[in-house]
């Protein structure tokens, strides 16, 4: 990423914002929140400059996670909304799916439970819609990743973390 980020401005904008995306991705799960919004929101301005639909929707989608974990809840629900309608336009219904799960996230984050439950139901309606032959459309897969993401989403707000965990290894026996 750092060769990739250090190229002469001969770089397309494309592909410096994907070596964007990949150190942004490096920092987000090392944990480092406020050091990934800088090349997050670097990739999504270089894709919506010259990238496809495809690329600004997943550069939204990224751009989103740091932002409820330092506190711009609002921000991170507007670029996952602006994510998912752009999913929807290009009919990409993994990405549907995922813009669906982060909205789910925020509304979680935000003890907004009615809205948290109405997310993550419609994400696994569109999960189901990918393709019924893929490991993760599988119904008891599906619900399984969605019991351990609300199980993450519930240790980010501070809910102890065994009570979580113990969603995500016995709750499918409770659905």
């Amino acid at each position: 990423t750092e060769v990739a980020l250090g190229m002469p401005g001969g770089g397309s904008p494309v592909a410096r914002a994907h070596a964007l995306t990949g150190l942004g991705g490096l920092l987000y799960w090392q944990g480092e929140w406020d050091a990934t919004l800088e090349p997050y929101d670097e990739a999504l301005r270089l894709f919506r400059q010259d990238g496809s639909d495809e690329e600004v929707a997943e550069a939204l989608y990224n751009a989103s996670f740091p932002l409820f974990y330092v506190g711009r809840s609002a921000l991170a629900r507007e670029l996952l909304e602006e994510s998912l309608a752009l999913n929807q336009q290009v009919g990409r219904s993994l990405g549907v799916g995922r813009a669906l799960w982060g909205l789910g996230n925020v509304a979680n984050q935000s003890q907004d439970w009615s809205d948290a439950v109405e997310y993550i139901g419609r994400f696994e309606h569109a999960l189901a819609a990918e393709a019924a032959t893929q490991w993760y459309a599988q119904p008891r897969t599906a619900r399984r990743l969605r019991l351990e993401w609300l199980a993450i989403g519930l240790v980010g707000v501070g809910f102890p973390g065994y009570l979580a965990l113990n969603l995500a290894v016995y709750g499918d026996a409770f659905a």
